[in-house]
């Protein structure tokens, strides 16, 4: 990791309100989120600049507050999901609608659906740290980007569907979530502390 970057933890109080924003009426994944994460059983952080101010930490729309951990981040989840064998990533992605035939090649290597909605899934069987470059690079919509570590699913059909109760499954079970801020430059993280 470059040398100027640092962890910083985060007010969950001043945190909070970014996040439900975020997710408020994004998809389904990002609804069960907020409805079955109690965020107080965990923390919030970032990794920035080590030089940031103080009050730039909590402005989380703003760009150019301590340059881009793009290149960082796939090496972090890989660590995270290489820890516990059950453990998956899953991703949205904002600006795909599916529709028959879907043709996209990412979705045809990870790529799930409910409804409408796409999603990549990324398992212990599948993981590499080019896989999540690419699915980081297709769930960053700009104004939306979340990647959620859980215990929730191991595969999906074959017509790569997901249900409703798969995706509140996997929002109970998250354990590790990242949401795309600083003007698409770093992730709001939280990480469940307490796993009873």
């Amino acid at each position: 990791m470059k040398s100027d970057l640092k962890w910083h933890d985060l007010d969950t109080g001043r945190t909070l309100p970014f996040l439900q924003d975020s997710l408020e009426d994004a998809n389904e994944l990002s609804k069960a989120i907020l409805q079955y994460i109690d965020f107080n059983k965990g923390h919030f952080y970032t990794l920035l600049n080590k030089e940031i101010p103080f009050e730039q930490l909590y402005q989380f729309k703003s760009g150019g507050v301590g340059g881009s951990i793009r290149g960082h981040i796939s090496s972090i989840v890989l660590q995270k999901i290489e820890k516990e064998e059950n453990l998956i990533c899953l991703f949205d992605d904002i600006g795909a609608t599916y529709q028959e035939p879907y043709e996209d090649s990412l979705f045809l290597k990870v790529g799930c659906h409910f409804n409408e909605e796409v999603y990549y899934l990324v398992t212990n069987q599948n993981r590499s740290k080019s896989l999540l470059d690419t699915c980081f690079y297709a769930s960053g919509g700009g104004w939306h980007s979340l990647c959620v570590v859980s215990s929730g699913i191991k595969s999906v059909r074959k017509d790569r569907a997901i249900t409703k109760a798969d995706i509140q499954n996997i929002a109970r079970n998250t354990v590790f979530i990242l949401i795309g801020s600083y003007d698409d430059e770093s992730f709001v993280f939280w990480e469940k502390t307490n796993k009873t």
